[in-house]
């Protein structure tokens, strides 16, 4: 299974929401009630669904759900190292891929300058 790099930002705000709750906690399990919903901003459903995106992508393991799919039990998690360091990991992933730009953008843009300058030159 391929993982994602990044995510849309309905994703992103439940990764943050999830992580937020995370570092009150004392383990790796959070638990989603149906109040958390409201201050997660998003619609039951569109929590739903992210939820099981999220989980598809081996971002967090579902302990405990109802079996409606719904909030009317809570929802515990178990986070992964992968959701828990999403925002660390992106950081540093927009850092290197911008060095990695520099890295052949730089010689070639100074490549085609030169080109130009020797071709007006003719």
């Amino acid at each position: 299974m391929k993982k994602r790099k990044s995510y849309h930002a309905t994703e992103e705000k439940l990764i943050k929401f999830l992580i937020d709750k995370y570092e009150k906690s004392d383990t790796n399990e959070v638990s989603i009630y149906q109040q958390d919903v409201t201050n997660i901003e998003l619609s039951e459903q569109e929590v739903i669904r992210t939820l099981f995106l999220l989980k598809e992508d081996g971002m967090f393991d579902i302990v405990n759900k109802s079996v409606h799919n719904d909030f009317s039990v809570f929802w515990k998690l178990s986070l992964k190292p992968r959701c828990v360091h999403y925002f660390e990991d992106k950081d540093k992933e927009q850092s290197r891929e911008l060095r990695e730009w520099l890295w052949w953008g730089i010689p070639t843009l100074l490549s085609i300058g030169a080109l130009i300058v020797a071709i007006c030159a003719l």
